[in-house]
């Protein structure tokens, strides 16, 4: 089981507008993204959005950022895509998480505002995202800058790792347990 902690917040794109702009960021990392939303959705819903969001958008920065080639952002996924994430709700209180969020909604509104425009489009909600992502941020009260992009890589790294070992370790209980049996397992044997 893994999770990945973070704040949401939903702006509105002008006041009075049906369009509302979501801001998911990792507190970690501080890896932002942004989702155009103009109807109401279920948390299961939201949930589901959420991961399948932040798994593209990480993908096509770290492509555009040539962070990572193509073949590795496509194992990279696929590794990920094997680990079951558990959604969890918290409040934040995090004020240091909260301020990237509300930078975030201020480059939101700016955006649209200089723009002209009512609504984020997906694509100028990834080009946002992936400008802010790749740009280096303070966090401990200054003293440190990540970048986003990297750090979130990081994370997955690790997460992929430490679920390669555990998915290992239960290979290796279970061949343990078969070979302590007189049974013997056909696909053992297969190549």
């Amino acid at each position: 089981m893994s999770t990945v902690a973070g704040t949401d917040h939903i702006i509105e794109n002008r006041y009075g507008s049906r369009h509302k702009t979501l801001i998911a960021t990792e507190a970690n990392s501080r890896f932002t993204l942004f989702i155009p939303v103009d109807l109401l959705m279920t948390p299961d819903q939201l949930c589901k959005r959420l991961q399948m969001e932040w798994q593209w958008v990480l993908a096509e920065t770290l492509r555009l950022s040539h962070i990572m080639s193509r073949s590795d952002i496509a194992m990279l996924l696929s590794n990920l895509c094997e680990i079951k994430f558990e959604p969890q709700w918290v409040k934040n209180t995090d004020l240091r998480v909260n301020g990237h969020v509300s930078d975030a909604g201020l480059w939101v509104s700016q955006t649209l505002a200089d723009k002209r425009l009512a609504e984020l489009s997906p694509e100028l909600a990834l080009e946002l995202a992936i400008y802010l992502n790749t740009q280096p941020k303070r966090v401990n009260k200054g003293k440190n800058k990540i970048i986003p992009a990297e750090k979130l890589l990081a994370y997955c790294n690790a997460l992929i790792e430490a679920s390669q070992a555990t998915m290992k370790a239960e290979k290796s209980k279970q061949q343990l347990q078969s070979s302590q049996s007189n049974v013997v397992y056909l696909k053992d044997f297969k190549h």
